[in-house]
């Protein structure tokens, strides 16, 4: 049976995973720091340590609770903020893993509800997300439409405002519709047949997303000229194979060494891959007998 202490290493191999994936293009992997000059792997790797206590408490939330989805979505942002101000202790500051914090953690928290109704090993990706989107419903109406400028904005505010582009609060009251429906089904796929390694696997993967996604991380520090830049760049390497063959994997080396030199770091788009990871590790029972090699 999932328990919150499960899920929570579930979601800490996930963003584990995600950090260990190479390249990815403009962000920190085992190759380089991607256009940041204040974090690097280790960074990384001590923000996840901190933050590990953290995914179990969101899960432990969603396993307790009593109520409606919507009613919990409260109480486990008042326990993200606590997690966040444990991030940022631990990194002095710098901001790893605030959008993972958001978005690992309702997967944390609703697989929890779930998995106390459920009793079993595993759950539906569906499911969760289907929860996620009944948890956050009315979110962006509620924080983003009536934003106005002139007052005190987070990065995504901002973004909203400029763009009218929603983000992660747009992608978690969707219940991750921009990757469950064409991306989590490739990811699935690939891990599933064995075709390749889990890195190349995740790496292709990330490409998809950048190819779909409008990352806000991308429209803050530049533009929608430089977003949709982004999106062109990952579809022209998936038109040659993507992170699925050699001359695939050479491109997205060379889009890294661009996106370091323009100062792109697309970071909402690996809290996504971290996501689709975490959820298919939770339908799939991962890790498992066969183990998985990065």
């Amino acid at each position: 049976m999932l328990t919150p202490e499960r899920i929570g290493a579930t979601a800490l191999r996930a963003i584990l995973i995600e950090l260990a994936v190479t390249p990815k293009p403009g962000l920190v992997d085992r190759n380089n720091s991607g256009a940041h000059r204040d974090m690097d792997f280790l960074t990384f790797q001590s923000s996840a340590a901190a933050l590990s206590v953290h995914f179990i408490n969101f899960a432990k939330i969603g396993y307790d609770f009593i109520g409606e989805p919507a009613e919990l979505f409260p109480v486990l942002r008042k326990a993200g903020i606590l997690a966040e101000q444990d991030m940022f202790r631990q990194t002095k500051g710098i901001n790893t893993h605030k959008g993972a914090i958001f978005s690992v953690g309702l997967v944390c928290a609703a697989a929890g509800f779930l998995a106390k109704a459920r009793r079993q090993h595993t759950i539906l990706h569906e499911e969760i997300c289907g929860f996620i989107g009944e948890m956050t419903e009315g979110l962006c109406k509620r924080e983003l439409v009536p934003l106005k400028y002139g007052q005190s904005l987070t990065h995504g505010q901002k973004v909203y405002l400029q763009y009218q582009v929603s983000g992660p609060r747009g992608e978690a009251e969707s219940g991750f519709a921009g990757i469950r429906a064409s991306v989590y089904p490739v990811l699935s796929g690939l891990l599933k047949s064995g075709v390749c390694p889990l890195n190349d696997a995740l790496a292709h993967v990330l490409l998809l997303i950048m190819a779909n996604i409008v990352d806000t991380n991308v429209l803050y520090r530049h533009n929608m000229d430089m977003g949709n830049y982004v999106r062109r760049c990952a579809r022209s390497v998936l038109e040659i194979g993507g992170c699925l063959n050699e001359k695939g994997i050479a491109a997205a080396k060379a889009m890294d060494a661009d996106f370091i030199r323009k100062d792109i770091s697309p970071g909402g788009c690996a809290d996504l891959l971290a996501v689709c990871y975490c959820l298919y590790c939770l339908e799939n029972d991962v890790p498992n007998d066969k183990g998985e090699s990065i």
